[in-house]
């Protein structure tokens, strides 16, 4: 029984990794058609350190690069097109986005989704807007169908799409990253809950890779 177990858990990493190494760099593209560079996160300094443990957690769990974090520089105002072509498939592509106007709430939606086989093209685009916070979560799942959603998602369209993240926090160690969240009852009366990452993560469908990309409006 414990060999075909580790049979199994041999196979599935391989699975992931393959599934990572075809997993395309994601481009985001001016309206003028130039590429924005990507440059990646700085994780120095202990008010990272909750986001540097759970990056770290992801890696060891999954494989070394399973969440990546990168920020951009965009000017406000100007339109963004984030696109890959899968080289293997199928995956569902999910964009969520983290989104804070001064003096209001901080929302998080879901942004686009979709399913997508070998070869296919997934694009998004947003408007850079000058916000106290801005970050897209990207995730990629080895999903079997269009139709297959993670229970997150599922709990998402419940919400219209989007829900209040009122804030951060962590554990007396800062080795967790944790959501304060607030969304709706069936009576729509509005009920708040904390999850932490690795909750959030449990949550997906075979999960491949997160990408975070924080925006630096100018």
């Amino acid at each position: 029984m414990k060999r075909i177990t580790y049979t199994f858990l041999i196979i599935f990493l391989f699975s992931m990794i393959s599934f990572a190494q075809f997993f395309p760099k994601i481009e985001l593209i001016s309206s003028e058609g130039k590429n924005i560079p990507l440059d990646v996160e700085n994780l120095s300094g202990i008010k990272n350190r909750p986001l540097l443990k759970t990056k770290e957690h992801f890696d060891q769990k999954y494989y070394d690069g399973f969440f990546l974090l990168y920020k951009v520089k965009a000017e406000v105002g100007s339109d963004v097109l984030g696109k890959y072509t899968l080289e293997r498939g199928p995956l569902r592509i999910t964009v969520y986005e983290i989104s804070k106007e001064f003096d209001s709430l901080r929302m998080i939606r879901v942004l686009a989704t979709g399913f997508y086989t070998k070869g296919s093209g997934f694009e998004f685009r947003t408007k850079i807007r000058e916000l106290e916070e801005h970050i897209f979560f990207i995730t990629a799942e080895a999903a079997d169908s269009e139709a297959q959603l993670n229970p997150l998602l599922d709990y998402l369209h419940e919400q219209s799409d989007e829900i209040i993240l009122r804030g951060y926090s962590s554990n007396l160690s800062l080795s967790k990253l944790k959501f304060k969240l607030s969304g709706k009852d069936e009576m729509k009366r509005e009920v708040e809950f904390t999850k932490n990452f690795d909750w959030l993560v449990s949550q997906l469908k075979n999960p491949v890779r997160i990408i975070s990309i924080r925006v630096e409006a100018q």
